[in-house]
């Protein structure tokens, strides 16, 4: 019999916009460059901190055109180096990086303390594009509180292994239900294993909290609190439930998504992971696996401000009952161009439409053309998304206001 296991683990205004004119702060030391390169000479060095005037809300190649608040100087600083000054540093910061149809967030905390959910790409990657974008963000070396991979697709955990050998992370929490445990298949996947060999080499500095290893579960409400962030635990499962009578391996490695709820002053956060819900043909009302899980047990405080859309926006999650707790007022889609999948779908979108508006649906594909079964809203036609553009960030404010917006304005084609 699985065991069950404890572990320490309105809204006044919420504003959609891009970069705004205005007073930013420094949030990691950095070079303020004479043009929007890194090969331009230096014009000063900017502590944390430091108050800034943005001159445009524009980018050249990622970088900011600014001024330098105190001494008047004026140059060009990296986009993942500054923050809105009324948020602060006491605000949490959740970057949600474009890695094509993966998921990958990096959460800052007030004093600058960090947390991941998920470190995916594209499931056929190495996890080395992924990293490279990890790093732009949070520095090589530093230390994260936890790293939470909601369950073992490549696609959520391609760079997990760069990750844990990179940073200093101080848990793993992980489901552990891979493949070839399930059955599946007759090997583990290539970043399974890249996974397990990281977690072993670093065991002295990170524990690792492997759900499947213990036999166990989580079940609300297993909460634990960092710098005045409240994160919950709402589910996890080392294998799907027999009760839930899962079939289709898709279905069993997706239903044991770790779901983690954050909150922060009136302002809340939901990750799902890939959980699962219904399916395709199911009629409006079905809810099943792990949001019926969630429905049983979590019910009216699945209440959140922002959700992130189960399975990238696949039919196979987002069910209506499930939706009618969530009631959102904003949904991220990670996704991405990969045949067969399409995210996010227009039938699940459409039903997104029920509870929020579309400019508040942000998704890291803008622009994604993949015919008539992808959501239309953004569409370039014949566009390519590829990686990279399409950042997003969510500030949760200690003013109890909330700012979601994508880092790059403009919704280009970077099809190559």
């Amino acid at each position: 019999m699985s065991r069950l296991i404890s572990f320490c683990m309105a809204l006044l205004l919420a504003i959609v916009c891009t970069a705004q004119e205005g007073n930013w702060v420094v949030t990691r030391s950095s070079i303020l460059h004479s043009t929007g390169s890194s090969s331009s000479p230096a014009v000063a060095n900017v502590g944390v901190g430091t108050r800034l005037q943005l001159l445009s809300s524009a980018m050249s190649n990622n970088y900011y055109h600014v001024q330098v608040t105190e001494t008047g100087a004026t140059g060009w600083i990296y986009k993942n180096r500054i923050a809105q000054a009324e948020t602060g540093l006491d605000s949490v910061s959740v970057r949600v990086i474009d890695v094509d149809n993966g998921l990958c967030v990096i959460i800052r905390l007030p004093e600058n303390k960090y947390v991941i959910y998920d470190a995916g790409g594209l499931n056929n990657a190495d996890g080395s594009e992924t990293w490279e974008q990890m790093k732009a963000f949070l520095p090589e070396g530093a230390t994260v509180e936890f790293m939470v991979l909601s369950h073992m697709d490549g696609d959520h955990i391609v760079a997990a292994s760069q990750a844990i050998r990179g940073y200093d992370i101080k848990q793993v929490i992980w489901g552990g239900y891979d493949r070839k445990i399930d059955g599946s298949s007759a090997t583990e996947t290539r970043a399974f294993k890249k996974l397990k060999e990281a977690l072993d080499d670093k065991s002295g500095v990170t524990e690792s909290i492997n759900l499947n290893e213990r036999d166990s579960m989580i079940t609300p409400w297993n909460d634990m609190q960092i710098s005045g962030v409240h994160f919950r635990f709402l589910c996890g499962f080392g294998k799907p439930p027999a009760q839930w009578h899962l079939t289709d391996p898709a279905e069993r490695l997706n239903g044991v998504s770790i779901v983690m709820k954050m909150e922060y002053n009136g302002n809340s956060v939901l990750f799902t992971g890939d959980a699962l819900g219904r399916r395709k043909d199911n009629p409006e009302t079905t809810c099943i696996a792990t949001e019926a899980f969630l429905l049983d047990n979590v019910g009216d405080d699945l209440k959140s401000t922002v959700m992130f859309s189960p399975h990238h926006g696949a039919e196979n999650g987002s069910s209506r009952p499930f939706m009618d707790k969530v009631r959102p007022e904003y949904i991220i889609i990670p996704a991405g161009h990969v045949a067969n999948f399409l995210h996010p779908r227009k039938t699940t979108c459409e039903r997104y439409l029920d509870y929020v508006a579309a400019d508040h649906i942000f998704r890291t594909d803008r622009g994604d053309d993949q015919g008539p079964k992808e959501w239309d809203y953004q569409r370039i036609a014949g566009c390519r998304d590829r990686a990279g553009d399409d950042d997003i960030q969510v500030d949760l404010r200690s003013d109890k206001k909330l700012h979601i917006y994508y880092l790059n304005q403009a919704n280009t084609c970077n099809d190559d």
